[in-house]
């Protein structure tokens, strides 16, 4: 090479390491990939922030995500962060990204993100009446966001404005499905009510929906078998006879062997009825009747059957009886036996006696298994189609002297009366 020739190399390769030296840096890239600007989230959603940041003449040293100028986080490779808006309140906010290299040159990227407040649903369903003077009352709170539901439960009024004018009844907290049963109410009376949820933004209602307690439907039918008429009373889902059975004929026509022999009572193997001590001139409470006479399934009139334990238990709880309670031996409850007694007829002190609901159950007294008439102003006894320990027929006593109902056994040949129950 001529020195000239070298000389121009040497030049040409100062001028280019001079001019790369003197080529000015370029600041990194910074964008946000997800939200896109203007999203809206609810206010306890999760939201997934990714963003695209690199250096491609040096290095990037730092990318740093804000809400509203304060810092969130300092993110790393591959850049992605999950922003929970539980904490933040309901609004319009700007995302910032700030990308930084190692010349300390920056490059920001903004977007805004609108988290609007939970979608809070309250719904209010229709009741159920299950007990007497009684509705089990039902809502939803259902939530499209998040949101601590502090309070939930129902107002419950006689004007169609109940949280004006009703009772605030609590059921309980959170979402999902609630109920309340609410006591002491009136029979026939007309009630309005809605459900609520209380949250940090404030109190949200239902629907208004309206309900009519049931009352007790009282009525009269005649038995065809004899023409006696008897008074049936509809309580719940179930009609019972208001009144003793005085019937004299099976079902089917046939004849029930009346027996007033003491002696051939206690050895009768059949079918049998007397009048208490006999006299068949006081019928109106009924006459009594012996297992055997219960189990032909022929005594009461068409349509109408012996109760089963099972009928006299969903019975009681309707009235008020814990179900556990109605499964045990003795004397239940409280005072259902009170609400089944006439105020009249009893010996007293008759604990208890309102006959609420027009059960109208008299003083009856029994018949022993040998011949003797007992009790006929203390106590009433009724016989159940089913048997109960050691194969003894069961059935119902109240007394005079107590207000709940008993619940045991008795023998084959006692005496006892049947109330009837509609198929």
């Amino acid at each position: 090479m001529t020195p000239r020739n070298y000389f121009k190399t040497l030049l040409f390769i100062l001028l280019a390491v001079l001019f790369v030296s003197c080529e000015k840096n370029q600041p990194p890239t910074c964008k946000f990939l997800e939200p896109m600007n203007g999203s809206r989230v609810r206010k306890g959603d999760i939201v997934s922030i990714s963003i695209a940041a690199e250096d491609s003449d040096g290095t990037l040293s730092s990318l740093r995500l804000y809400i509203n100028e304060a810092g969130l986080a300092s993110l790393e490779f591959p850049y992605q962060y999950e922003l929970n808006t539980k904490e933040f309140n309901s609004g319009s906010y700007t995302l910032k990204a700030s990308a930084k290299d190692n010349e300390g040159l920056e490059s920001i990227d903004e977007i805004t993100l609108i988290i609007d407040a939970p979608q809070l649903t309250v719904s209010t369903s229709h009741p159920a009446f299950n007990r007497y003077k009684s509705a089990t009352l039902y809502g939803e709170v259902a939530i499209d966001g998040q949101a601590d539901i502090s309070e939930n439960g129902f107002y419950l009024g006689t004007g169609n404005i109940p949280e004006l004018s009703g009772t605030r009844i609590v059921a309980g907290s959170g979402i999902g499905n609630f109920s309340n049963i609410v006591n002491d109410l009136t029979p026939g009376e007309t009630y309005y009510f809605s459900a609520f949820a209380v949250s940090e933004y404030g109190e949200t209602l239902g629907e208004v929906l309206t309900f009519d307690l049931p009352d007790i439907e009282p009525g009269t039918f005649t038995d065809p078998r004899d023409q006696v008429e008897y008074g049936y009373v509809k309580i719940g889902e179930q009609v019972w006879m208001s009144e003793n059975l005085k019937a004299t004929l099976f079902n089917d026509g046939s004849q029930i062997p009346l027996v007033s022999d003491d002696v051939i009572w206690e050895g009768t193997n059949g079918a049998a009825y007397c009048w208490y001590d006999n006299n068949d001139q006081v019928t109106d409470r009924g006459a009594l009747y012996n297992w055997q006479a219960v189990e032909t399934q022929k005594l009461c009139p068409a349509g109408w059957h012996v109760p089963s334990d099972l009928e006299w238990r969903q019975f009681e709880y309707y009235l008020g009886m814990d179900e556990s309670i109605a499964l045990t031996d003795g004397f239940r409850g409280s005072n259902e036996g009170g609400m089944l007694k006439t105020t009249t007829m009893w010996d007293s002190p008759n604990t208890g006696a309102t006959d609420e609901i027009q059960y109208s159950v008299v003083p009856t007294g029994r018949r022993g298994i040998d011949g003797e008439f007992l009790y006929r102003n203390s106590a009433a006894y009724f016989w159940l189609s089913d048997l109960g320990a050691y194969n003894h027929p069961l059935r119902r006593l109240l007394l005079n002297e107590d207000g709940r109902i008993s619940r045991s056994v008795a023998l084959r040949n006692h005496g006892l009366s049947v109330r009837c129950v509609k198929d």
